[in-house]
C-alpha cells in the first residue's frame, strides 16, 4: 500500500512538472512570437529541406518531392561515392541500393525553379558533380554544404563553378566577441566561400548582422521546432535547414 501510495505521489509530481514546463514553453514561444510583426527577413531568404523531411526517407527523391511539396525553395542531400567512383546518394559508406546523383539531378531538371544543397560528406570523385550537372544543364541549381577549409582547394579545382558554403564550427560562448567573429569571417573570406553553413545553437542576430556587413551569407541547421524556427528566425539568416519546412513556410506566410 504504501508503494503504491508512493508510486501516485511521485506520478503526480511528473505530472505538475510537466504540466509547469509546457506552459513555461507556451508562453515563452508567444513572448517569442510578438518580436515578429512585422517578421525582417533577407531579401532573398531561403527554405531548405533537410534530406528525410516530412518523415520520407532520407536521401530519397520522396524526401526531395516532400520538400517542394511543403513549399521548400532547396532540397538538401547527401553526396557520397560507391566504391566503382559513382556519386549518390548517401550519409554513410554507400552500400549499393542508393539514389544516384544522376537520378536526383534528373528531378531537378523537372523541377528549374528548385536549388540543390549537394552537402558533400566526400569529395572522391568530385568532379563528377559538376560534370552531370552541366550534362543535365543544371550547374545553376546547385551549390555545396559540407566544406570544410581542407576541402577547399578540392572544391575548386574539380567543381569551380559550383559556390559553396564553408561549414563553420562556432563556438556560441564567443558569438559575443567581435574578433572571433572577424577571425571566422576571414577564414570563409579567404577561401572563396559564398558565406557560412553553421548549426543553430550558436546563432544569434548580431552574428547575422557582422556577416552581412562582410557581404557573406549565413545558412543554419537543422531547426525543426516551432520555438526554434521563430528564435532562429529573429536572427535573419538567408537560410534555414529543416526537417519542416511546411511548419516554417506556415510561419513565413502567417507573418507576411
Amino acid at each position: 500500500m504504501k508503494k503504491s501510495k508512493r508510486l501516485k505521489a511521485i506520478v503526480s509530481v511528473i505530472l505538475c512538472v510537466g504540466i509547469i514546463l509546457a506552459c513555461i514553453s507556451f508562453f515563452s514561444l508567444e513572448k517569442l512570437k510578438r518580436n515578429f510583426d512585422p517578421l525582417f527577413l533577407p531579401e532573398d531568404f531561403t527554405v531548405t529541406g533537410h534530406t528525410g523531411c516530412m518523415g520520407e526517407k532520407e536521401n530519397s527523391i520522396e524526401a526531395m518531392e516532400a520538400a517542394v511539396s511543403a513549399g521548400a525553395q532547396i532540397v538538401e542531400f547527401d553526396l557520397n561515392f560507391d566504391e566503382s567512383g559513382k556519386p549518390v546518394l548517401s550519409h554513410d559508406e554507400p552500400k549499393g541500393n542508393e539514389v544516384t546523383l544522376e537520378e536526383a539531378f534528373a528531378f531537378l531538371e523537372k523541377h528549374p525553379s528548385v536549388l540543390a544543397n549537394v552537402d558533400a560528406k566526400s569529395t572522391t570523385n568530385l568532379s563528377l558533380v559538376q560534370t552531370f550537372g552541366e550534362k543535365h544543364m543544371i550547374l545553376n541549381q546547385l551549390f555545396f554544404t559540407g566544406i570544410e577549409e581542407e576541402d577547399v582547394e578540392k572544391v575548386k579545382e574539380s567543381c569551380p563553378k559550383i559556390p559553396y558554403y564553408l561549414n563553420a564550427d562556432v563556438d556560441a560562448k564567443k558569438v559575443s566577441d567581435k574578433d572571433y567573429l572577424e577571425e571566422i569571417a576571414m577564414k570563409v573570406i579567404t577561401s572563396g566561400a559564398v558565406g557560412i553553413n553553421m548549426h543553430k545553437r550558436a546563432l544569434t542576430k548580431e552574428l547575422c548582422s557582422f556577416f552581412h556587413e562582410k557581404g557573406l551569407l549565413v545558412s543554419v541547421y537543422t531547426v525543426n521546432g516551432e520555438f526554434e524556427l521563430y528564435r532562429v528566425l529573429y536572427a535573419a539568416p538567408d537560410n534555414i535547414t529543416t526537417k519542416r519546412p511546411d511548419r516554417l513556410t506556415a510561419i513565413l506566410e502567417e507573418k507576411n
